[in-house]
């Protein structure tokens, strides 16, 4: 079986973007896409607010909860988080932390 999967995406939760959940989505339903990893600059309440507005659609796109997460020498994505991590730490303590 073949998926469709989007793995670094910002919404209006990021300072980087604009992008509603309703347009998000849309073009994700037209592209077929089957899941998608929300990966606000370090916060995670885009992916979640998202997760929630696929739930409310019908869950046709599955949301795979991300942060690009700041750290004392550059950004590491984690996924599949369970909650925020603190941004301006090493890049060691932050994967621990993922």
């Amino acid at each position: 079986m073949k998926y469709r999967i989007i793995t670094h995406v910002h919404t209006k939760y990021s300072h980087d973007s604009l992008l509603p959940f309703f347009l998000l989505y849309n073009k994700c339903i037209k592209k077929s896409v089957d899941y998608i990893a929300i990966t606000e600059h370090n916060n995670i309440k885009g992916a979640v607010a998202f997760r929630n507005y696929c739930a409310n659609k019908g869950n046709k796109i599955k949301v795979i909860i991300g942060e690009e997460i700041m750290t004392s020498e550059g950004e590491i994505i984690g996924l599949f988080l369970n909650q925020e991590i603190k941004p301006f730490q090493s890049p060691e303590k932050t994967v621990d932390e993922i």
